[in-house]
């Protein structure tokens, strides 16, 4: 029998009556530990690391005796894991229903020349919703309208409809919406703007603003036009600040995203002037439209890509906290000329590859994974990020001197010049309700996602060993590249960063990289165009089983290349996993509300069927007391209903 025995720390004054009470628990006989913090008020959230599980919740006050009967304490015990287990659990649920309602404001330039557009609009907007709905199934959208003009139409220009979810509603307000005036070029957007803010935005949704004109703002600051184009050259009459109004936008209306697309050049220029205004570089995206098939396609990715970054582990992380600004780096897509940069010093670690049964003993216990010595290095890092395309993450060139390229005949390591990509996070610090308090400029945040790649990539290993005898074309193998952590000193101080290898596709091609699936069950087109397809989407599925229902591999984004030992397979980076026992400090980590907002979307293929997984039909979303969705004998179509009913 297991004897446990309840320790309590009495703090400085603390008695009768009184004081802090501190109780920690062992480990139980499934090696799940839990220290639980008694105060008169809520704990703080806890800090972000990777090497501890959460914070189990605060138990009630006890009347009795502290027994410390084996009995007693193993249902305790079991208490806990069951309310932290349910009550994270209802926090993502909350989180997962706040994401996928959408507020969408279609915000138009509604003179003459913009008759046809908003026309478009009025026609397509239920088949672009159906497309969005293609790869979020659990999204709702509800939409607004802020139509502007310009002041020769009077001091009330404007059209405006309020958030609806009633498309008839919504159609027949831009059947009234009249495309008159413009006497100038330049229009009226900053009242366009202004009333914007005045929408019923709902702050704890995903919101966004998709802005379609053909003509720029007042003031020869924001375009290229001549004085005859716009009657007011000195700018805004009523001397409005770009900066202000789209602070409010970003801060108080909360919207997470703002879409522009260009009709012409002449919006250019301002567009420009906005993003530098804009609380943060990535903010505001915009695209020039050719012809109306490019706007719906432009509508609906903007709908599609604003949700998925709300689901992302920067999107969590912002969700429940005073909005955090991004760091805002400018990009340079190009390689720096190396010779101009300094050499830095620092140092770097990898987490080893376990075999499986090693692997889950370690999360099983929720030990951190094993990590290699620290070695010193050399490097050179660009200046600016080469991109801006990830949602959590900022990657910057970096040429490591002195990398270990094995020993020569006499056994002397063998030290080379090796191009790498150094990844860091946009945000200094975040909040996630089911996680706490996060801290992106700590060496745990990247030790965590360090770990969450090595587990990745040795389920991967599992996946390509089973695959190799199967008799089937569609099967291709799966890599996730070796992360390293790396300590950097730079004049400024320490920094830490995710170090990979660069993938370059041979002679100088184009790599082309493709996001097959999100953290929410999301299939992306691309990725489900692409030929071998089904290998990515099987793993995901193989994860679940492999790993007896405990964890998925989800979140699949990379390319088809070359190995470095010559051969084709699929180079993934940057997942995440879902689980209800392990890595529960990874804020993109939905457990198995992740696990089945995937089975709701998935469809089995070849590759599943040759690796005899379980038909994605058969799988249920859980109870909130189970461990994850799990194989069933019911028929798929009442499952599906099951799931659907479930899902957030």
């Amino acid at each position: 029998p297991y004897i446990y025995t309840r320790l309590i720390i009495m703090g400085k004054g603390a008695g009768r009556g009184g004081g802090a009470r501190r109780e920690e628990w062992p480990k139980d006989v499934k090696g799940s530990a839990f220290s639980v913090l008694s105060l008169d008020s809520d704990p703080k959230p806890p800090h972000s690391s990777s090497r501890a599980p959460p914070s189990a919740p605060r138990p009630a006050a006890s009347s009795g005796s502290s027994s410390t009967s084996a009995t007693s304490c193993g249902s305790d015990i079991k208490r806990l894991q069951f309310k932290q287990g349910k009550e994270r659990q209802e926090l993502i649920t909350k989180y997962l229903d706040r994401s996928n309602k959408v507020c969408l404001l279609f915000l138009f330039d509604a003179t003459s020349s913009m008759g046809p557009k908003i026309e478009f609009v009025k026609e397509q907007f239920q088949s672009m919703f159906d497309a969005v709905k293609e790869t979020y199934g659990q999204v709702l959208i509800k939409a607004g309208v802020v139509a502007y003009r310009d002041f020769d139409q009077g001091e009330n220009h404007t059209d405006v409809l309020d958030f609806t979810g009633n498309p008839a509603k919504l159609r027949d307000f831009l059947s009234s919406v009249k495309a008159v005036g413009g006497g100038d070029v330049a229009e009226d957007v900053f009242t366009g703007l202004e009333k914007a803010a005045t929408l019923s935005w709902m702050k704890s949704c995903t919101n966004l603003i998709c802005h379609v004109a053909d003509a720029p703002c007042h003031g020869s600051a924001f375009h290229d036009l001549s004085a005859r184009c716009d009657d007011r050259m000195s700018g805004d009459p009523k001397n409005r600040d770009i900066k202000k109004l789209l602070s409010t936008l970003f801060h108080t209306c909360r919207v997470t995203k703002y879409f522009f697309s260009h009709l012409n050049n002449s919006t250019v220029k301002m567009v420009k002037e906005f993003r530098k205004a804009a609380p943060e570089a990535d903010w505001l995206k915009d695209d020039h439209v050719q012809n109306n098939q490019v706007l719906k396609e432009f509508i609906c990715n903007s709908i599609i890509s604003t949700v998925t970054v709300s689901l992302s582990t920067s999107g969590c992380a912002r969700s429940d906290a005073k909005r955090p600004v991004s760091k805002n780096y400018p990009i340079d897509p190009k390689e720096p000329d190396w010779s101009s940069l300094s050499v830095l010093y620092g140092t770097n670690c990898e987490h080893e590859m376990l075999v499986l049964s090693a692997l889950h003993g370690a999360l099983a216990d929720h030990r951190p994974l094993p990590i290699g010595k620290d070695f010193r290095m050399q490097l050179k890092i660009a200046p600016r990020p080469f991109s801006n395309e990830g949602v959590s993450r900022y990657p910057f060139y970096a040429t490591w001197l002195d990398a270990p390229s094995g020993r020569d005949k006499s056994g002397q390591l063998v030290k080379q010049e090796r191009k790498m990509v150094l990844k860091e996070f946009k945000y200094d610090q975040g909040y996630v309700a089911w996680v706490g308090k996060i801290d992106f400029t700590d060496v745990s945040a990247y030790l965590l996602q360090g770990e969450v790649q090595t587990v990745a990539s040795v389920l991967a290993r599992e996946f390509n060993q089973d695959i190799r005898c199967l008799r089937c074309p569609s099967a291709k193998e799966i890599r996730f590249p070796k992360v390293w952590v790396v300590s950097v000193r730079h004049p400024s101080g320490v920094k830490y960063y995710n170090m990979e290898q660069l993938l370059q596709a041979p002679g100088g091609a184009t790599l082309d990289f493709v996001r097959f699936t999100n953290n929410n069950g999301a299939i992306g087109k691309e990725g489900l165009a692409h030929p071998y397809s089904d290998s990515v989407l099987a793993f995901s599925h193989y994860t679940y089983e492999k790993s007896n229902r405990c964890l998925m591999v989800t979140d699949l984004q990379g390319c088809w290349c070359q190995s470095p030992a010559g051969k084709k397979q699929f180079t993934l980076s940057d997942p995440m996993i879902h689980s209800d026992k392990y890595l529960l400090r990874s804020p993109g980590n939905f457990g198995k509300k992740g696990a089945a907002a995937f089975f709701k979307t998935h469809k089995c293929n070849d590759v599943c069927r040759a690796l005899g997984l379980n038909p994605a039909s058969n799988y249920v979303a859980p109870s909130d007391g189970g461990q994850g969705p799990g194989p069933s004998g019911a028929s798929s179509s009442r499952l599906s209903s099951v799931i659907s009913d479930k899902s957030c």
